[in-house]
């Protein structure tokens, strides 16, 4: 079996496209790994544009979060 580390994304990955909402757990796992080493080595908040927040300001796209990292 294949990790999320290993795994390699495809377009069937993706839910109508959508760059964060993933078809498969271990896709979603390696979404969410790759996600938080980017934030995290930035010093960066994640703001999910397709689905939630933009910004810190954006209270309308808070409201239509279920995470936020």
């Amino acid at each position: 079996m294949i990790g999320p580390k290993d795994y390699v994304l495809s377009e069937k990955d993706y839910f109508n496209n959508c760059k964060t909402i993933l078809n498969s757990e271990v896709a979603a796992l390696k979404v969410a790994i790759d996600l938080f080493n980017n934030c995290h080595s930035k010093s960066e908040r994640f703001f999910d544009t397709d689905f939630g927040p933009t910004d810190n300001e954006d209270e309308e796209g808070k409201k239509r979060a279920t995470y936020c990292f």
